[in-house]
């Protein structure tokens, strides 16, 4: 037999109404998706997958995977405009930069960048 025993603060039970977790977040932008679908997707694209693979893989359609990925590369353009990355390397270091997640060029459109 389980016991089960949850303490409380005074203003946890005067509350009328607990927010979701989607309130003021990315989530309350695809009410209809589910929070374990959103979550996969970020998964997938914070790991490299194309959209029609993640679309194919959690049974979604292309133009709802579409909007999400772009909705978090919107997200990620804001977040290193507000937070700029600091510089690294050194003299003559060569940096290579794979833009593809940010303007929807082919991958093959390396940029390479001669910090000196």
């Amino acid at each position: 037999m389980a016991i089960m025993w949850m303490a409380f603060s005074g203003a946890a039970l005067d509350a009328e109404k607990e927010d979701s977790l989607r309130t003021n977040s990315f989530f309350q932008e695809f009410p209809r998706v589910s929070l374990v679908a959103l979550l996969r997707v970020i998964f997938y694209f914070t790991k490299d997958d194309s959209q029609r693979r993640i679309a194919e893989t959690l049974k979604l359609s292309r133009s709802l995977v579409s909007r999400i990925c772009r909705r978090l590369q919107d997200m990620c353009s804001v977040d290193l405009q507000q937070r700029p990355i600091i510089p690294f390397g050194g003299a003559a270091a060569v940096v290579k930069c794979d833009e593809s997640k940010f303007n929807h060029t082919a991958k093959v459109n390396l940029k390479y960048f001669l910090i000196l």
